[in-house]
């Protein structure tokens, strides 16, 4: 079959499809976004209109209106780029990994972020304005095995980095920072952040500098205390 897809009647190595995503842009819940100070500005005209003419109020808020409409799909609405998250790896326009291929997983910025794919020869695959929704899926995926291994590099005595803390049999330790496992936790994904809660207060430790942060925030929620749901930690 053609690396990047698969042809009718054959097989497809990645395995069946779990999903599929767009990267680009999305307003956040709450967010002004650009269409309501389109809208905004019309009504203000629509109010100094009024006073010459009903009619002429009438018109500019209808194309108020249609204009805030048109501008927020042409922003917000874009079709980016596709991504197939399937059951043994992903697929681009122009590239696929394995899942079997997959040594580290990077986040930069903030939700959307820049996901970067680094596979075990070094070879790397990046995308730009990855929603969560993604980064979920991919996690669901390799996240629990990636944990297991850091499971077993702990239990031979070595040390897992965490930004500028590490994680090793006592627990998170750092700049004075000295948190035991039974205090530590739960961690959880939070923009641009992997938060860690404790007893103590809350680390966050900026997401570019983790390696793998579905794996490290599910080894904190294994190891540590007894897991509730980010939410509730909120």
């Amino acid at each position: 079959m053609d690396r990047h897809g698969p042809y009718r009647g054959t097989v497809d190595r990645l395995g069946p499809k779990l999903g599929q995503f767009t990267l680009g842009l999305a307003p956040r819940h709450g967010q002004v976004t650009p269409a309501l100070g389109v809208a905004a500005i019309g009504i203000t005209g629509a109010a100094l209109l009024a006073a010459v003419s009903p009619v002429a109020m009438l018109v500019a808020i209808v194309a108020s209106a249609g204009g805030a409409l048109a501008y927020e799909r042409r922003l917000f609405r874009w079709s980016g780029p596709t991504v197939a998250v399937h059951a043994h790896g992903l697929r681009t326009v122009t590239d696929e990994l394995l899942w079997d291929e997959l040594l580290e997983l990077r986040l930069v910025g903030d939700d959307p972020w820049t996901l970067s794919l680094v596979r075990r020869d070094r070879s790397g695959l990046d995308l730009p304005l990855a929603p969560a929704t993604l980064v979920d899926a991919i996690d669901a995926i390799v996240a629990p095995g990636q944990r297991h291994a850091l499971d077993t590099v702990l239990d031979r005595g070595v040390a897992v980095p965490c930004g500028r803390y590490h994680l090793d049999r006592h627990g998170l330790v750092g700049p004075d920072t000295d948190v035991p496992w039974d205090q530590l936790g739960p961690a959880f994904r939070d923009r641009g952040d992997l938060n860690i809660d404790a007893v103590g207060g809350t680390y966050r430790v900026p997401l570019a500098t983790v390696v793998n942060p579905g794996a490290l925030a599910a080894l904190i929620n294994a190891r540590g205390r007894r897991a509730i749901t980010p939410d509730a930690a909120r």
